[in-house]
């Protein structure tokens, strides 16, 4: 028993467990999770929807609703109601004069008088015609004013023309009142005068 046995327990045996071995789970493998792995989830992915994806909803769409559309209703239109409202008007707010000769011969440069209108337009319509007569270098003035208040007055069943006007809202399509025939002319065409210089040019 004093002995040394090469088979006695208290010997060193190669195969001891306490011994290094390659396979044991105690070694560093190469294969071991614990290594870094380029496939490991902690590793940065371009595809890993934790990445910035230039097509990611997130980014500013040019198509997306929140951005400014020209065409959004919510958009200033240049548009102005006001405008509008005025160019469907044939005539233009303001007071305007105008004065046309009163003769029996229109080639004749001798008039007997001057007719003068004023048109007052408001709210794109006619509202008012006054007429009078000035200049008068007729032989016979007193005569002339007669005609004169038949022109403006009416007579008979024709109306005066600046109560034409008012009625039709325009200076085409006048009746000559009976008996001043070259009066009522005259008034005609210095109300025309007038509303010539009314005229909306914006008017459609």
């Amino acid at each position: 028993p004093g002995t040394t046995d090469p088979t006695d327990p208290g010997t060193t045996d190669s195969t001891d467990p306490g011994t290094t071995d390659p396979t044991n789970p105690g070694t560093t493998d190469p294969t071991d999770s614990g290594t870094t792995d380029p496939t490991d989830l902690g590793t940065t992915d371009p595809t890993d929807p934790g990445t910035t994806d230039p097509t990611d909803s997130g980014t500013e769409d040019p198509t997306d609703p929140g951005t400014t559309d020209p065409t959004d209703p919510g958009t200033e239109d240049s548009a102005d109601p006001g405008q509008e409202a005025e160019a469907q008007n044939k005539y233009l707010d303001g007071t305007y004069t105008a004065s046309a000769l009163c003769t029996d011969n229109p080639d004749d440069p001798f008039f007997y008088y001057e007719v003068k209108a004023v048109v007052l337009v408001e709210g794109g319509g006619i509202t008012s015609v006054s007429v009078e007569r000035i200049n008068d270098m007729s032989d016979d003035p007193s005569e002339n004013e007669s005609y004169m208040r038949y022109a403006v007055n009416g007579r008979r069943s024709t109306a005066g023309i600046p109560d034409q006007v008012l009625q039709k809202q325009s200076g085409d399509g006048l009746d000559a009142v009976s008996g001043a025939t070259y009066s009522s002319a005259a008034v005609i065409e210095a109300v025309g005068n007038a509303l010539a210089a009314a005229v909306n040019p914006a008017y459609q």
